[in-house]
């Protein structure tokens, strides 16, 4: 009876993998859903927060402080939209200069077509100089994606991948990423551990949602994940603000990064002094600068420079009607590259191929074909008992 005792744990086995597959599908599916209805309830906001970086001094085994940020922000709601960051104050350390801090306050602001910034002052911070210089391009500006750390925009469920253009809610459908989620405890919080693979790259991201609170991101960790599993950057929320009813945004965030031998390389505090959702009397103006007469404006879109001299507005409108030009004929061409492909394609046989299935149900597929194969070589076994 040996061999049909085993066959029959082999086939409890591949009943609980199969089990398992069908729960990590509902459960993946489930929080796609929770997380895409969450992302949608913030339509516009306003963040006013303050930032502050330290870097491990290895010789001295301390934190030294490294710069800070003050900064307001503006959001359309969605990562890679609308948005505008004011940093009151970016402090940073200078290489090889006179001092060793450098001071700068400026505006950028992507209004859906153009990309504005506006340098107001810079210099060493006891010698702050005007600085009158602008610059339009239609590419939306880096500054924007960090301006979400002193604003926590980068640490909120709306805007945690706002550096890829994503919504959280997008991995799940991803080819570019694995996806998995269970629940486990965070800090003595039941969450829902969601983690996202690179396929192209040995990145694994992790964050940690708590379901009752709107999915709210209570931690986060990047790793490198080549040979073994090391965390490069730890992200704890510390405190959540409740800015709307049912609707959670980062109040205070602590990241730590370390070097591969896993000893401390930088950490970063984030505290909001205010935050305002959904806000009925947002303008959408907010994301078009107010250039000051006088400043000097280089034009990336046209590759040329002028100051300003008139009405922001006619100026803005202007650039924007050009950018759509510029935009009509990309599209044009592109749509004439698509229909002679489309020519082409016709006159060729197509080969067809096979689409794969999600993982989770490319795995239970192979589970059934092993269970139909025990099954058969328990058939057998009893045949010739």
């Amino acid at each position: 009876m040996r061999p049909l005792s085993t066959y029959l744990v082999l086939l409890a086995i591949l009943h609980a993998l199969i089990h398992s597959g069908f729960a990590q599908s509902e459960l993946l599916e489930q929080l796609r859903v929770k997380v895409s209805e969450t992302e949608m309830r913030v339509t516009n906001l306003r963040v006013d927060g303050t930032s502050q970086h330290d870097s491990w001094d290895a010789t001295a085994k301390a934190w030294k402080y490294s710069g800070e940020s003050e900064a307001t922000a503006w959001y359309g709601g969605l990562p890679g939209s609308k948005a505008r960051v004011d940093y009151h104050r970016d402090v940073s350390t200078t290489v090889g200069g006179p001092a060793p801090f450098y001071e700068e306050s400026f505006t950028v602001a992507y209004n859906g077509r153009i990309n504005q910034k506006l340098y107001k002052s810079e210099g060493p911070p006891d010698q702050q100089h005007e600085v009158g210089r602008g610059v339009l391009d239609s590419k939306r500006d880096d500054e924007i994606v960090t301006g979400g750390f002193a604003s926590g925009w980068n640490y909120s469920i709306y805007g945690c991948l706002d550096n890829r253009g994503m919504r959280l809610s997008n991995v799940f459908d991803s080819k570019d990423f694995v996806v998995q989620a269970k629940e486990k405890s965070y800090s003595g919080v039941n969450c829902i551990q969601l983690t996202a693979t690179a396929r192209r790259e040995p990145i694994e991201r992790t964050w940690y949602l708590d379901p009752t609170r709107g999915y709210a991101i209570l931690g986060c960790e990047l790793a490198f994940v080549k040979t073994n599993r090391v965390v490069f950057s730890r992200i704890t929320v510390q405190k959540l603000l409740e800015p709307s009813p049912g609707i959670y945004y980062p109040g205070k965030v602590l990241e730590e990064v370390t070097n591969p031998d896993g000893t401390p390389s930088s950490r970063s505090t984030y505290e909001a002094s205010t935050v305002i959702v959904n806000d009925p009397t947002f303008a959408e103006d907010v994301f078009n600068i107010e250039w000051p007469k006088g400043t000097l404006v280089y034009d990336r879109i046209n590759d040329k420079k002028f100051i300003v001299e008139g009405d922001t507005n006619t100026i803005m409108q202007s650039i924007d009607h050009q950018v759509e030009q510029v935009r009509s004929q990309i599209a044009d061409q592109r749509t004439l590259v698509q229909a002679q492909t489309e020519q082409t394609a016709t006159k060729t046989i197509p080969v067809a191929r096979r689409a794969w299935p999600c993982p989770q149900k490319r795995l239970i597929v192979v589970v059934i074909l092993l269970a139909v194969i025990l099954a058969a070589g328990v058939a057998v076994s009893l045949r010739r008992k």
